[in-house]
């Protein structure tokens, strides 16, 4: 019986023992299969190695690999086309080798992590912060204690993401970390390869509902969803709205909940999501929130297929913020200034904000026109009330709202007001460096897990 993923060609009338033997010349392995590298004498360090097998390039390609019995594997910075006969079934990877727990046990906040962690505590050892990880709610801060802990309390400069990123994560082989800092939309993510299979690890930092304004009542009271503004439909400030944001350990022990709405008012929502066990606190979310968890949280198991869908959304929103950000700096006293001036500006606002700022609508799309009123066309960025002078800033929906379902469809959230303002920024990031000779922006970190957690 041949394993699942290894294609064989039918071999006719051929006796059975020739009939094998033709089977181990024309064997060939589906594309995405795991495989391990075996008996290179040519490359003898690339022994034991995990790759993926790849879908050829062109119908060229496809027979080239087929005349010469070889197929096409995963490698950084090249693929490798190698004799099928180099090539075995990878066994299931090992995300625990070692290491003295799984990453996966650390952000979920695994019993035996916790007990250990504990004991540490107890003996006056500083492994407190081991026990601590599962709970952080900043994306930032579960980037750094992870990056910390693994490195021996280490954290090195960060490198400029470079244009090949995803290939780098995707065909590097072995078992690697990589932090992956999306600074200039305020968010920051883990990727965990091993053996060529990867988990994602994220936090967003939970953030109350946007104030309810006086002029919302009415809205609240007729549950309706949106007000006028100048003559335009807009969602109201509170209506409707739940708490965003979810701690690292609620993203790794995510699962889709069956959960009915306690409201008596009107049928459940379609989609209602268990973030936080330990609180039994149950959130409405969007369908395309609720896709994106159930998509990459969990400690779910990526094939490279989907990780390198998640990789994908990263480079876009990388696109889409730069556009954004050029058309916020238009709206700004200092439109006509360097990036470096709009960036301070920012810089300023963000500081001097008491409260958060407002996005409307906060989901990606707009009421249907009604009698006396337009569909609005814009969105919206208000200021906290307190600040003077304001800060209110718009965005074409075009644009907006495809930044809104990328931000989603990656980190199971919407944007919120200052990861709009963060657009602005990190505008000019390119140029700018830290005092650790780091970048900034858009970043990128990798920890070899089998090279002693070095960062490379």
């Amino acid at each position: 019986r041949w394993p699942k993923g290894l294609c064989v060609r039918p071999c006719g009338g051929w006796s059975a023992g020739l009939c094998f033997l033709r089977a181990m010349v024309e064997a060939r392995f589906e594309p995405g299969t795991r495989v391990t590298l075996q008996g290179l004498a040519a490359r003898p360090e690339l022994n034991g190695e995990v790759v993926v097998v790849l879908a050829p390039a062109s119908a060229e390609e496809t027979a080239q690999l087929e005349a010469t019995g070889r197929a096409k594997v995963s490698h950084y910075p090249k693929a490798l086309s190698l004799r099928v006969q180099s090539l075995e079934l990878a066994p299931p990877p090992d995300w625990s080798r070692g290491l003295p727990f799984p990453i996966s046990g650390i952000v979920r906040g695994a019993p035996s992590v916790l007990e250990v962690a504990q004991a540490a505590v107890v003996a006056g050892e500083d492994l407190g912060a081991l026990g601590r990880i599962h709970e952080l709610q900043g994306a930032e801060d579960l980037a750094e204690a992870l990056w910390a802990f693994c490195g021996r309390g280490e954290v090195g400069p960060a490198k400029e993401l470079p244009d090949d990123f995803a290939e780098l994560v995707l065909d590097t082989p072995g078992h690697w970390l990589y932090w992956i800092g999306l600074e200039q939309v305020s968010h920051h993510v883990i990727v965990e390869a091993c053996d060529c299979t990867w988990r994602i690890y994220q936090a967003s930092a939970p953030r109350r509902p946007q104030p309810v304004a006086k002029a919302d009542e009415k809205a609240l009271a007729t549950g309706k969803g949106f007000e006028e503004f100048g003559g335009v439909l807009l969602e109201s400030g509170g209506a409707g709205r739940r708490q965003r944001g979810y701690r690292a350990g609620a993203w790794a022990s995510w699962e889709a909940s069956d959960v009915s709405s306690a409201s008596s008012s009107g049928p459940p929502p379609p989609d209602v999501v268990e973030l936080d066990k330990d609180k039994e606190v149950h959130e409405e979310l969007p369908e395309e929130l609720l896709a994106a968890r159930a998509r990459w949280a969990g400690g779910r198991e990526l094939t490279r297929e989907e990780a390198a869908i998640f990789l994908r959304l990263i480079a876009d929103l990388k696109e889409q913020a730069r556009d954004l950000a050029l058309k916020l700096k238009e709206q700004t006293p200092c439109s006509k200034e360097d990036d470096e001036v709009a960036a301070e500006w920012a810089r300023q606002k963000l500081e001097a904000a008491s409260g958060d700022f407002t996005v409307m609508p906060s989901r990606p799309g707009s009421p249907r026109s009604g009698p006396g009123y337009a569909e609005a066309s814009d969105l919206w960025l208000f200021s906290p009330p307190d600040m003077k002078p304001t800060c209110d800033l718009s965005l074409p929906t075009t644009a907006g709202f495809a930044f809104m379902r990328t931000f989603g469809q990656l980190v199971g959230e919407y944007p919120d007001g200052r990861c709009f303002l963060a657009l602005l920024e990190f505008l000019g990031w390119e140029s700018l460096e830290r005092e650790d000779g780091g970048r900034v922006g858009w970043t990128l970190r990798a920890r070899d897990l089998r090279g002693g957690g070095q960062q490379r």
